[in-house]
């Protein structure tokens, strides 16, 4: 996939070109702050009305999944600029490599869903259901190598564990992926029954599709009335994966509200596949506060 390592940055603006650049902006041009992770390293800020900036990581692989869904049709921000080549991968490290160390985006309308998703009829969560399903079948339509990692066909650098336990190459299949998954948590603290309970309940079968990985309300931007869906945002966690992975982050219990849970209730009529949902957020736990 052909794609340019520098994007333009419009004239007008003075994007900055080091770190202290970054601070000097923030001291002499008052930001607001849109988003924060817990730890506090990560920041989304608002530059002015329309200029979105992220910084605190490696972000070469977020803009290239970025790309990829815009150019699959989804309401992904434009990415304006960043410094750096998307071309070079770099492991993730703590601090992070300094390549692709920020970047610029178009600020998408309208409000984040989870700030409304509890308000809206069942009318609005219907409509908003059937634009979700028809976005997460664009995703499924794009293309792919056979392997489970990243967009340019390489390894994850996943945040779901720390950089001593990344993978060093992609997965050829849905098994390695899941043996991945046991192995890492063969190493934390579990008992062997709920070892054995998890990750024996992973599908083996399934299949490979584009993922979003944090696809919930607080990453799907909405107009003012709940209407439409406006944008989607936040692609950091976003790769190749089983189909089950967006299924079990999507039903995540941190997100889940009855509005929530009714938008889902229609995206997927079958039953709820809860154990699958129970493993993914338990491994992923687990890793957070052991790995």
């Amino acid at each position: 996939m052909a794609t340019p390592s520098m994007v333009q940055p419009p004239v007008d603006f003075p994007f900055p070109q080091s770190y202290q650049d970054l601070v000097r902006m923030q001291q002499s041009n008052p930001v607001k702050v849109l988003k924060r992770d817990d730890y506090g390293y990560k920041v989304v800020m608002k530059l002015r009305p329309g200029i979105v900036l992220k910084h605190g990581g490696e972000f070469a692989d977020e803009i290239l999944c970025m790309r990829v869904a815009r150019a699959a049709g989804l309401p992904v921000p434009d990415v304006l600029y960043h410094p750096g080549s998307v071309n070079i991968r770099n492991p993730w490290t703590y601090p992070p490599v300094k390549n692709v160390w920020y970047f610029c985006m178009e600020e998408m309308p309208g409000v984040s869903l989870d700030t409304v998703v509890d308000q809206l009829s069942d009318d609005k969560l219907l409509s908003l259901a059937s634009q979700l399903r028809g976005y997460l079948d664009l995703l499924a339509r794009v293309p792919h190598q056979g392997t489970i990692g990243s967009v340019d066909g390489g390894s994850f650098r996943t945040l779901m564990v720390s950089p001593l336990y990344q993978p060093e190459r992609p997965f050829q299949n849905v098994a390695e992926f899941n043996n991945f998954l046991s192995s890492l948590y063969g190493q934390c603290v579990v008992p062997h029954a709920i070892f054995i309970e998890h990750t024996s309940c992973l599908p083996t079968n399934d299949t490979i599709r584009f993922t979003h990985g944090d696809l919930v309300p607080k990453n799907i931007m909405v107009d003012a009335n709940g209407e439409r869906i406006t944008g989607i945002i936040d692609w950091e966690n976003a790769g190749f994966y089983p189909s089950y992975w967006e299924y079990c982050r999507m039903h995540d219990g941190m997100a889940m509200t009855p509005g929530w849970e009714k938008i889902l209730n229609t995206v997927f009529p079958e039953p709820k596949r809860q154990k699958e949902i129970d493993a993914v957020r338990a491994m992923l736990v687990t890793f957070d506060i052991q790995l």
